[in-house]
């Protein structure tokens, strides 16, 4: 849903992943984020929109029981903490790009990169009519009538329910 609005307001996302977080070489995962920073803001001072997308942030930045503090987490949440309150710095291309996070629990960000005026929490939870445009468009039909049916017998489901029942079956629907 993220990269569709990014679509939809013509931003190119330029993406970290949480696999680009890790490292067997301390420090490795902060450089690859400083020069995607820089790789975003060079082409935003060249007029295209973009913005910077980390996937499933809370899965290596988390604090979760067993974690254990390793060097390049700890170097991440000090670098993101750094950019959202300089991000126009020139370590990090000079021009300020909007950073978006997925996660499914950002509860487990460290705090202080979670405080106001450093990150803005926004849950979305699609409606009913929301729902039966993602399953039409995860259905690529052209008529979004089946798909409102579909999400109508459901209606307490997630999309991701209708996103893993369409890739189970994808091919008995085709």
């Amino acid at each position: 849903q993220l990269e569709e609005s990014l679509r939809q307001c013509n931003t190119e996302p330029v993406h970290i992943f949480a696999g680009d977080m890790e490292s067997f070489d301390a420090g490795q995962p902060t450089v690859h984020l400083i020069e995607t920073l820089a790789r975003a803001a060079a082409a935003r001072s060249e007029g295209v929109p973009t913005a910077l997308v980390i996937h499933d942030i809370d899965t290596t930045l988390g604090e979760w029981d067993q974690n254990t503090g390793t060097v390049n987490h700890q170097q991440l949440l000090s670098e993101l903490m750094s950019y959202a309150d300089q991000p126009s710095h020139a370590r990090y291309g000079g021009h300020a790009t909007p950073v978006f996070v997925t996660a499914n629990d950002l509860g487990k960000l460290y705090a202080p990169l979670r405080r106001s005026q450093r990150m803005s929490v926004f849950q979305w939870l699609p409606t009913e009519g929301e729902k039966a445009k993602i399953v039409a468009a995860l259905l690529d039909a052209p008529n979004g009538d089946i798909a409102a049916r579909v999400v109508a017998q459901f209606p307490d489901r997630s999309v991701a329910f209708f996103s893993e029942g369409i890739g189970r079956h994808r091919e008995d629907l085709y």
